[in-house]
């Protein structure tokens, strides 16, 4: 029984190609010449936030939404009484499953589905504990 190499070759270099091809997929922009995915481009109502595990009541947060405009820019409504990673207008840029804002932050989609959208970022100062922030948004 004779053991042929060249055909273990060719199903190895077929797996690996076939593997390449299907394995490939993000959150980015799909071919578009801008930094914006149209996933993000909407009015969006900030429904839930939390602070290192700590849920805020929905009066500290009413009426704070942000629209993520498809020219890249963005503009926060409400912003003054609630904290936020952003300056109330400015640019922004998507890549894979990171936002981010100039001026402002980097934050991390931690889940987009449907009309809903996860936000996570963390504040660290010297000598004190890191703050985690997640923010559930809904589409208007």
């Amino acid at each position: 029984m004779k053991f042929n190499y060249l055909r273990i070759v060719a199903l190895f270099i077929l797996f690996v190609g076939v593997g390449a091809f299907t394995s490939c997929s993000s959150l980015t922009n799909d071919g578009q010449d801008d930094d914006v995915n149209t996933a993000y481009v909407g009015d969006w109502k900030l429904v839930k936030a939390t602070f290192t595990g700590e849920v805020a009541e929905a009066s500290d947060f009413a009426g704070f939404t942000i629209a993520l405009n498809s020219s890249g820019t963005y503009v926060l409504t409400n912003p003054s009484n609630f904290a936020s990673p952003t300056e109330a207008v400015g640019t922004y840029s998507v890549d894979g499953n990171l936002l981010t804002f100039t001026p402002g932050a980097q934050v991390a989609v931690m889940s987009m589905s449907g009309n809903t959208m996860t936000w996570e970022w963390q504040v660290a100062k010297p000598g004190k504990m890191t703050a985690t922030y997640r923010y559930t948004f809904e589409r208007i």
